[in-house]
């Protein structure tokens, strides 16, 4: 009994693509919540950061560099940075002054891409 409709391979240049993201979106880790400052008051710090295309490739590395991040924020430390700033890389926000704070009271981090 033949077949009604034929299988047909993927052709080659879908079968090594991922749905839904192409290379030419960027990338970026985000980081936002809220800290006691030192003189007691409730301040929110919004920063993110560019994920290049090699960091894209090397899941391993990127995760030690959010964890790194998030390690900070935890130790009750905060980049010096303006609200929504844009860092070109990890390196510039390490390179940055961290002010320690009071208390870290929530925080959100992630990697988001544009669409």
């Amino acid at each position: 009994m033949p077949l009604k409709h034929k299988l047909r391979p993927l052709p080659e240049f879908l079968k090594w693509t991922r749905y839904g993201v192409t290379d030419s979106q960027k990338w970026y880790a985000r980081f936002y919540g809220l800290y006691d400052s030192i003189d007691g008051k409730i301040r929110r710090f919004s920063f993110q950061v560019k994920i290049n295309k090699a960091l894209r490739q090397n899941r391993r590395g990127l995760g030690m560099l959010m964890r790194s991040t998030v390690k900070e924020l935890l130790d009750d430390k905060v980049p010096k940075h303006v609200q929504g700033e844009v860092f070109p890389d990890f390196l510039s926000l390490f390179g940055r002054d961290w002010q320690r704070v009071r208390r870290m009271r929530e925080y959100k981090a992630g990697v988001v891409y544009a669409r």
